[in-house]
Order: structure tokens, then C-alpha cells, then sequence
């Protein structure tokens, strides 16, 4: 319903026509399109969690994208992503969270970039769940994603 593509009518979910129009033309990567602007610009990541932080892993996301893709030809070390992330975003770090980097994977990683399909992760055990070892590379989606100008029937343009 927040990305315009149902509405509820009485106890029954009905298609808009904007989303009939999508199926119609087979545009699922326009579909795709308006999952993926909802879920990073109007629905807040913090509402799956209770984290006072509202903003780690969803604020630049699409930075966060943009450097898998362009350094995740093979596995990394998620540490690698974050402290990139957190020198570009030092503000975040200076909040009450303590453990910003688990809620980094948390809600970047495991609730958005594997969701979509956008990762693979890799999880080397350690001695303890706090010594595990995360790797994170970029999939095939996630490179075809960045070279999208426009999709057709959207209005987000230029990704890359």
C-alpha cells in the first residue's frame, strides 16, 4: 500500500492501476523499481527493530550499494564496508548505540541487501556469535541494478 501498487477495500486487497498497468507490460523490473524506492525512502528500517537509531543502514543506503558494487568482486570483510560507511556518515557513531556496526548488518546487510538479493554473505564461525567473521560480496543483480538509467514507467533515474 505505501508504494501505491494496492489498496484495501473492505477485508479484500485490490491491485491499483498503476500496478495493473506494471504486470500488463510485463515491467517487472519497473515493479522491482517502486519495491525497492518504498522500502529505502518511505518506510523506516527502524520499525523491524528496537534500536533508537533510526538512521544507520538506512541513510545512504544507496552509498553503501554503490561500494559493494564497486569494490565486492569478491568477498570482503563487512568491517571493510562500515568503516567506510561510518567515515562518510561520522555522525552516526556519536550516537547512543553502542553497537553500531551490528545494526549496520543488521538492517543493511540481512534485512535489505540480501533480501533483495543484492549480496551474498558469507559467515566464517568463531569462538563465540560475537566472533564471527562476516564477508559480504555483490551479485549479479546488484551490478545489472547500477546500470539501469531509467527504468521504464519509474521515476527514479540514474542509479549509477
Amino acid at each position: 500500500t505505501m508504494a501505491g501498487l494496492i489498496r484495501k477495500n473492505k477485508n479484500s486487497l485490490i491491485l491499483t492501476n498503476n500496478c495493473k498497468t506494471f504486470l500488463k507490460d510485463n515491467n517487472y523490473s519497473g515493479l522491482f523499481i517502486e519495491f525497492l524506492k518504498t522500502f529505502t525512502m518511505l518506510f523506516s528500517w527502524a520499525y523491524n527493530d528496537l534500536y533508537e537509531n533510526q538512521d544507520i543502514g538506512q541513510l545512504a543506503s544507496l552509498f553503501s550499494l554503490y561500494l559493494i558494487n564497486k569494490y565486492g568482486d569478491e568477498f570482503r570483510d563487512l568491517d571493510f564496508y562500515m568503516n567506510l560507511y561510518f567515515s562518510a556518515f561520522p555522525t552516526l557513531l556519536d550516537n547512543k548505540e553502542s553497537n553500531s556496526g551490528t545494526l549496520y548488518h543488521i538492517r543493511f546487510v540481512e534485512r535489505f541487501a540480501i533480501w533483495f538479493g543484492f549480496v551474498e554473505e558469507e559467515i566464517i564461525k568463531g569462538k563465540s556469535y560475537f566472533d564471527r567473521r562476516i564477508r559480504i560480496k555483490r551479485t549479479k543483480l546488484l551490478q545489472e541494478l547500477l546500470q539501469i538509467k531509467s527504468a521504464p514507467g519509474c521515476s527514479i533515474y540514474q542509479i549509477n
